[in-house]
């Protein structure tokens, strides 16, 4: 059966959501749940992709967005149920979570922005000052001994995984949640969520071919994506999705090990059943083509880095 979709009455819109750059908006869903309606760009595979990767979070047993299909006024885009408790928890974007740590961070900056780096965005994990930060609460880890930086580790490994290149500081972060009696200020790790910058969504048709055609085509095209994710301050460049995962077996095999044993798991079958379900009119064949063949070579240059 295919995915299902959802239909956005106009009577349910909310209001409009300014962040980041497209355009979306909130409203009430099935049962009264909230959800935020994200456009899919014309010539774009943005509400495919979106769609896909919460699927494949879900086989690596990541926490994550829920992500729906949905049509408004005949448009199709994708909804994604709010994950913060309303009048329970509020998000706290990694840029600002950034700018506690490192003197004179550019938290406005969410493009080509080198102070965003790997060792950052771990501190802010592993030397979280605001409070107690936990992993989420409502999320029942794959493996024993779970902590922040190994919940961000794996966030990392599936971005390598699907070809996530949006990991921006707007992109990650922390729910923070209302004070307990004693005051004490208590913090989770939010979901992984806006995926849509995966699964090759920015090639039209005829660049897709280009890369599945040559041998080898695919890795090179994983190797040199780039994400928003820096090695140092001084680079030019972010690191691919796969780099950032190299460089953090090198400094934190422990973290990151399991996770890899983890995207094995991400077998031909087990993702083909994932795009198999998405309805004709959300995506093409070779989308679908791309997209398996996409991440099951990632999965074999993750097996080469451990």
């Amino acid at each position: 059966m295919p995915f299902p979709v959802i239909e956005v009455p106009s009577a349910s819109i909310e209001r409009t959501e300014q962040l980041g750059s497209k355009e979306k908006f909130w409203f009430r869903g099935p049962e009264g749940a909230r959800f935020l309606f994200k456009y899919a760009r014309e010539n774009t595979g943005e509400a495919f992709s979106e769609k896909v990767a919460a699927e494949v979070a879900l086989l690596l047993h990541l926490p994550h967005a829920q992500i729906e299909f949905a049509r408004y006024q005949g448009i199709i885009g994708t909804a994604s149920r709010n994950f913060v408790a309303e009048g329970q928890q509020s998000l706290i974007h990694g840029n600002e979570l950034l700018s506690q740590v490192v003197k004179g961070y550019e938290k406005e900056r969410w493009q080509k922005n080198s102070e965003h780096t790997f060792e950052r965005i771990r501190r802010v994990f592993a030397e979280f000052h605001s409070g107690t930060l936990v992993v989420p609460r409502n999320w029942e880890p794959p493996f024993s001994g779970m902590t922040p930086t190994k919940v961000l580790a794996g966030y990392l490994v599936f971005d390598a995984l699907i070809g996530n290149v949006d990991r921006h500081h707007e992109n990650w972060g922390v729910l923070e949640n209302i004070r307990s009696e004693s005051g004490e200020r208590v913090f989770e790790v939010a979901p992984t969520f806006d995926h849509a910058s995966s699964l090759g969504r920015e090639l039209l048709e005829d660049g897709k071919r280009r890369v599945l055609e040559p041998a080898g085509g695919m890795g090179r095209y994983l190797w040199n994506g780039r994400s928003p994710i820096y090695d140092k301050e001084i680079d030019s460049r972010g690191l691919p999705p796969l780099g950032v995962v190299r460089l953090g077996m090198e400094g934190f095999r422990d973290e990151f090990e399991p996770w890899l044993v983890l995207a094995q798991n991400a077998e031909e079958a087990n993702i083909w059943g994932i795009l198999e379900q998405v309805p004709g009119d959300a995506a093409t064949r070779l989308e679908r083509d791309f997209a398996l063949a996409l991440v099951m070579c990632a999965k074999e240059e993750l097996a080469r880095l451990r």
